[in-house]
């Protein structure tokens, strides 16, 4: 695209930045349109706050629906720091000099991509091959990055796209030096949280001494239809013996975090199956997050996620669910979902952009996780949930 084609969006593009001023849930509206004119899959800004070393604002708009952004984040959490090393590149690229991009095909060749399970699992399912970062605020308390991701086939940005992108810069820094206290963490604005608000499944965050520290909408419209579980004062109810069933689990993720020999696979086979009389029954599942990265968008303090179903009441199968439930990646979330809508390999391999053999170990990884050997006992077994959407 010529310069003088993207500037005859420049006047329209000023106005949604600006716009942002109202509320940073403009950021979305931005963000879509940009990606639109760039050719683009996602545009985002992110916050560290130095002072906590935490994720502190995180929002953007794009290609990517908001269920497929959640899932991509949430499970990019759970990877350690160094099997990115794309940000640090970056944060040496801006304490060196500010006013330049940071692209990280520079840096990250194809051969890596190959290897990388983070790309692999999480970035190239959702078409999230490439990023060109620019710190719009970097001081000795707060990191705003500018970020536009692009996929494989979209390639990195060109030359034009960067000098169009460097006058819209100015009015992008002015916007969040305006409003720099919006972008700093607080107890009240925690990017985990806004993440899990996202969601349609029911999602509960404890701390390690079961103490109820937040929870989605989902979780407040199941509350209206069950009784199997309460909330109050902070805490959990359930009926016995699954009372202690829960505090005892919750004793066994604190003790293994404790020994540095916590593995969420351990957790694996741990979710909790209540069931009252009448045959309600509701399912109740764990994971500890408490990865370097995770604490950074949680908060500092590690929080153990309770993941609820109830099958009468769940509306459909998403990737957090399944990964709640199996511990499957995203990509393996999108395999099992292609399994069970009768796709075959060679199939799922060119729907999802990948070659034959990674298709093939993801579904040896989906049969181990569900304890099933072929595809019509992996069906069984997802029939039993309610259909995806």
């Amino acid at each position: 695209m010529s310069q003088s084609t993207l500037n005859q969006y420049y006047d329209e593009l000023i106005d949604l930045i600006y716009k942002i001023l109202d509320t940073p849930d403009n950021w979305v509206h931005f963000g879509q349109r940009l990606t639109q004119i760039l050719d683009a899959t996602y545009i985002q800004v992110q916050a560290l706050d130095v002072c906590n070393q935490a994720i502190s604002f995180s929002a953007g708009g794009g290609r990517l629906n908001d269920v497929d952004r959640v899932a991509s984040d949430l499970a990019y959490l759970h990877y350690p720091v160094d099997s990115d090393p794309r940000w640090e590149y970056f944060l040496q690229l801006s304490l060196e000099d500010q006013h330049k991009w940071y692209q990280c095909h520079h840096h990250i060749d194809h051969a890596f991509v190959e290897q990388s399970k983070l790309y692999q699992q999480v970035l190239l399912p959702f078409d999230l091959r490439n990023v060109a970062v620019k710190a719009l605020v970097l001081d000795e308390q707060l990191c705003i990055a500018f970020i536009i991701h692009t996929s494989e086939k979209q390639q990195p940005l060109q030359n034009e796209k960067i000098d169009f992108l460097n006058r819209l810069l100015p009015h992008l820094e002015r916007v969040l030096k305006t409003q720099r206290q919006l972008y700093k963490f607080s107890t009240d604005s925690i990017v985990g949280y806004s993440l899990i608000n996202k969601l349609h499944q029911p999602i509960v965050l404890l701390n390690l001494s079961g103490g109820v520290v937040h929870y989605n909408t989902a979780v407040s419209t199941l509350l209206e239809k069950t009784n199997l579980i309460q909330l109050q004062n902070n805490q959990i109810y359930l009926d016995q013996p699954y009372q202690q069933q829960l505090k005892d689990n919750l004793r066994e993720i604190e003790a293994l975090f404790r020994q540095q020999t916590f593995d969420n696979e351990l957790l694996q086979d741990g979710g909790i199956k209540i069931q009252s009389e009448s045959g309600e029954t509701l399912y109740i599942f764990a994971s500890l997050l408490a990865t370097e990265q995770e604490l950074k968008a949680f908060g500092i303090r590690p929080l153990v996620m309770l993941t609820l179903f109830h099958p009468e009441h769940s509306i459909s199968v998403d990737i957090q669910l399944l990964s709640s439930v199996f511990k499957f990646t995203p990509a393996e979330c999108k395999v099992a979902l292609s399994l069970l809508d009768g796709f075959s390999t060679k199939e799922i391999a060119q729907k999802n952009k990948v070659r034959a053999d990674t298709v093939k170990k993801q579904i040896q990884s989906i049969y181990r996780k569900t304890s099933t050997h072929k595809q019509s006992e992996l069906v069984k077994i997802l029939l039993n949930f309610p259909k995806a959407i």
